[in-house]
């Protein structure tokens, strides 16, 4: 019964517009959120939300891992 307490209090604070503007924006972003929501509702909140810092975290420094070199020719 605490749990529902809870969720009726706390249902309220949740800012859908900003799921909309994420969306339009970058889809990217979406998918670190998401994976935090539905690992934390599975796994539990603290490894849920090492797991999305995680994903996060391989958003982030996947592209300075690879980046993009362009060599010229000089004459």
């Amino acid at each position: 019964s605490l749990a529902a307490v809870i969720i009726c209090a706390v249902i309220y604070m949740i800012e859908y517009e900003v799921v909309k503007l994420m969306w339009k924006s970058s889809k990217k972003d979406l998918i670190p959120m998401f994976a935090t929501f539905f690992l934390c509702l599975v796994i539990g909140v603290e490894y849920g939300i090492l797991v999305g810092v995680g994903i996060n975290l391989m958003f982030l420094l996947y592209p300075s891992a690879r980046p993009t070199i362009h060599v010229e020719k000089c004459q």
